[in-house]
């Protein structure tokens, strides 16, 4: 499972995932107009904003029960404005640290709880270089 799976690079997180065999759900807050597929196979998508709790376990409650288990996922979504930091709203800082670290923790919490399997899942997140590194115009993460 990708979050932010029709994006730029969730889209390439996928398409390298259908590539390797895998079965693929790419996840977003809305169907991409072209869907996520690599060589005739396609992913999965999910419609679910991840910043909210209870959408997340409806999501990984919808997935428990079409596929069983979840093997990967990767914490893809994320972003926020270029804000310089002493320019950003309270609301518009807890929104970004909402998506951005909230949200993945959530995820990666309740995943290996929902899946009844021996294993639990591999858990990936991604991170942009404004997260990494110290710009002009900082993000707000």
């Amino acid at each position: 499972m990708v979050t932010g799976g029709a994006g730029h690079i969730g889209r390439a997180i996928c398409e390298s995932l259908l590539a390797q065999g895998a079965e693929v759900i790419a996840v977003g807050r809305r169907e991409p107009a072209e869907p996520v597929a690599f060589q005739g196979r396609e992913a999965t998508f999910y419609s679910a904003d991840i910043r909210d709790p209870a959408a997340s376990q409806a999501l990984i409650e919808s997935v428990a029960e079409r596929f069983g288990r979840l093997d990967i996922l990767v914490n893809n979504a994320g972003g926020g404005p270029p804000v310089a930091a002493d320019d950003a709203s309270a609301e518009l800082t807890q929104k970004i640290i909402s998506l951005n670290l909230l949200a993945p923790l959530v995820l990666s919490q309740r995943t290996p709880v929902r899946h009844q399997s021996r294993v639990y899942p591999e858990r990936f997140n991604a991170h942009s270089i404004p997260g990494r590194k110290c710009v002009q115009c900082v993000k707000i993460f």
